[in-house]
């Protein structure tokens, strides 16, 4: 049984890294001006799956460590990293939803440069399982700081006005 689970809490987070990569995708779109607002019924599907997909990877991971899996400081920073994925997708939906488009949006740059940081973090926890307190935490810490960098360092763009 632990085998089964393990391959499919496995499978599941590499689904949800490839949403996350079309969440992306939809992000840019938004914050690139010149493209069209994304409103394909199939982008918004997958954005609206991602927190529903992060759930499932939480859940199969605490039943894993119920299982007989070994837990540890990098369990608290998986979640943590987990909820933060799924914090931006729900946000990225709202926004969708509400139809703003936000070219040049330091939010929205975050979120395109956070949520692929955030599972490289997640990602490595899964891998390494650091059992130091320090070390499961630093890869959450480097990720939050790609985003505050990422929301920093981008400048608004303005529509041009003809």
């Amino acid at each position: 049984m632990f085998t089964t689970l393990l391959a499919f809490h496995v499978t599941v987070a590499i689904g949800l890294a490839v949403l996350l990569g079309l969440q992306c995708l939809t992000v840019s779109q938004i914050v690139d001006a010149s493209q069209p607002f994304p409103n394909r019924r199939g982008q918004v599907l997958a954005i609206t799956a991602v927190p529903v997909v992060t759930v499932l990877v939480a859940v199969t991971g605490f039943i894993l460590i119920g299982d007989g899996a070994h837990g540890g400081p990098w369990t608290g920073a998986g979640v943590l990293s987990t909820a933060i994925i799924g914090s931006m997708s729900g946000w990225t939906r709202r926004k969708l939803r509400a139809g703003v488009h936000l070219p040049g949006s330091r939010a929205m740059t975050a979120v395109l440069w956070g949520a692929p940081a955030f599972v490289m973090a997640g990602t490595f926890l899964m891998a390494a399982r650091p059992m130091n307190p320090l070390g499961a935490v630093a890869p959450v810490l480097v990720a939050a700081a790609v985003t505050g960098v990422a929301a920093v360092r981008t400048t608004p763009v303005r529509p041009q006005v003809a």
